[in-house]
Protein backbone atom coordinates (compact mmCIF):
# COMPACT_ATOMS: atom_id res chain seq x y z
CA UNK A 1 0.00 0.00 0.00
CA UNK A 2 2.76 2.59 0.73
CA UNK A 3 4.02 2.51 -2.23
CA UNK A 4 1.17 3.23 -4.57
CA UNK A 5 1.17 6.82 -3.06
CA UNK A 6 3.34 8.77 -5.59
CA UNK A 7 6.12 10.20 -3.61
CA UNK A 8 7.12 13.27 -6.24
CA UNK A 9 10.09 14.70 -4.22
CA UNK A 10 12.13 11.60 -5.08
CA UNK A 11 10.91 10.99 -7.97
CA UNK A 12 12.42 13.95 -10.47
CA UNK A 13 15.94 14.25 -10.37
CA UNK A 14 17.10 18.40 -9.23
CA UNK A 15 19.19 20.88 -11.56
CA UNK A 16 22.93 20.46 -10.15
CA UNK A 17 24.05 23.81 -9.17
CA UNK A 18 26.57 25.34 -11.64
CA UNK A 19 29.52 27.93 -11.83
CA UNK A 20 27.87 31.23 -12.28
CA UNK A 21 24.45 30.17 -10.21
CA UNK A 22 22.97 33.19 -7.58
CA UNK A 23 21.94 31.87 -4.39
CA UNK A 24 21.07 32.66 -1.00
CA UNK A 25 23.63 31.22 1.75
CA UNK A 26 20.75 29.49 4.50
CA UNK A 27 21.60 30.63 8.10
CA UNK A 28 18.97 29.28 10.53
CA UNK A 29 20.31 32.44 12.96
CA UNK A 30 18.59 35.23 10.30
CA UNK A 31 15.56 36.16 8.91
CA UNK A 32 15.25 34.65 5.08
CA UNK A 33 15.45 38.57 4.43
CA UNK A 34 18.95 38.73 5.44
CA UNK A 35 20.70 35.91 3.94
CA UNK A 36 23.08 36.36 2.29
CA UNK A 37 23.72 36.68 -1.51
CA UNK A 38 26.36 34.69 -3.55
CA UNK A 39 27.55 33.36 -6.94
CA UNK A 40 28.81 29.79 -7.19
CA UNK A 41 32.60 29.76 -8.20
CA UNK A 42 33.22 26.09 -8.38
CA UNK A 43 31.20 22.96 -7.71
CA UNK A 44 32.45 20.15 -6.58
CA UNK A 45 30.52 16.50 -7.69
CA UNK A 46 30.50 13.25 -5.74
CA UNK A 47 31.19 9.68 -7.24
CA UNK A 48 27.72 9.65 -8.42
CA UNK A 49 28.02 13.16 -10.75
CA UNK A 50 25.70 14.42 -8.07
CA UNK A 51 26.75 18.38 -6.83
CA UNK A 52 27.53 17.60 -3.13
CA UNK A 53 29.03 21.11 -2.08
CA UNK A 54 30.20 24.11 -4.23
CA UNK A 55 32.09 27.31 -3.34
CA UNK A 56 30.60 30.57 -2.89
CA UNK A 57 31.70 34.06 -3.55
CA UNK A 58 29.80 36.68 -0.86
CA UNK A 59 31.00 40.30 -0.46
CA UNK A 60 32.73 38.69 2.71
CA UNK A 61 34.92 36.07 0.97
CA UNK A 62 34.47 32.66 -0.06
CA UNK A 63 33.05 29.77 1.51
CA UNK A 64 32.52 26.17 1.17
CA UNK A 65 28.88 25.17 1.63
CA UNK A 66 26.68 22.17 1.05
CA UNK A 67 23.77 22.49 -1.28
CA UNK A 68 21.26 21.74 1.15
CA UNK A 69 22.18 25.00 2.67
CA UNK A 70 21.55 27.25 -0.49
CA UNK A 71 18.70 28.54 -1.94
CA UNK A 72 19.04 28.99 -6.07
CA UNK A 73 17.78 32.41 -7.06
CA UNK A 74 18.97 32.70 -10.57
CA UNK A 75 20.64 29.89 -12.94
CA UNK A 76 23.67 30.68 -14.70
CA UNK A 77 22.89 31.31 -18.82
Amino acid sequence: MPMLAQRTKWMKTARNFAVGDLCLIRDEQLPRGQWPLARVTAVFPSSDDLVRSVEVRTKDGLYRRPVQKLSLLEAAS
